[in-house]
């Protein structure tokens, strides 16, 4: 598995094919991902086998916003098997990194440790200081595509989707699920505010 050089080429490929109007699954995302991959994994005592196939999925897991919105999973799934078998990736380890990239469809589910490690470190940002900045890159990007209809319902959505959610990893819920009830909790008073 050449890892390296099937990310460079994708990373290219995402800077040139990406629809500038993509704010939040952009390219800055896939790096974000692929880096907080490696340091759970790290902390989560990874195989280095295991390492590289979930960095893979990091790194192809949003890649199908290249050819449509809806589905993308499925879609980056598609490139992952056209690109992967140039860089020595086999059938066998193609098939787990596009099982991989299944998971991070949400409402996520993951069944075993790197795709918990996977979903974990695709929305590790909820329990970080970059919360509130790229969740407005978020709002930008769905209200662009006519998915929220502004900000009231933005932040209702949010309310929604931050307490249903939780982490899986013991690093990440030990290091990252107190901020994100912090911010529920600042999402929640903003919006009783706002009601009054």
């Amino acid at each position: 598995m050449q890892f390296e050089k099937a990310y460079s080429f994708l990373l290219k490929k995402l800077r040139d094919e990406l629809p500038p109007w993509l704010t939040y699954h952009n390219v800055q995302h896939t790096k974000n991902v692929v880096e907080a991959v490696k340091f759970l994994s790290i902390a989560e005592d990874l195989r280095t086998n295991d390492i590289t196939l979930l960095k893979t999925a990091a790194a192809f897991h949003d890649a199908g916003f290249i050819r449509g919105y809806d589905n993308h999973e499925e879609l980056s799934c598609e490139i992952a098997k056209e690109i992967l078998p140039h860089f020595n990736y086999t059938e066998k380890e193609i098939i787990k990194i596009c099982q991989l990239i299944l998971v991070t469809k949400i409402p996520q589910v993951p069944h075993n440790h790197l795709e918990q490690i996977l979903c974990d470190a695709d929305l590790l940002y909820l329990g970080t200081d970059e919360y509130e900045e790229t969740a407005e890159k978020l709002y930008i990007e769905l209200k662009y595509k006519g998915e929220v209809k502004n900000r009231q319902v933005w932040e209702e959505r949010q309310t929604h989707f931050l307490s249903n959610h939780r982490f899986f990893t013991q690093t990440a819920i030990k290091k990252y699920a107190k901020k994100k009830e912090q911010h529920l909790k600042t999402l929640t008073t903003t919006i009783s505010e706002e009601r009054i």
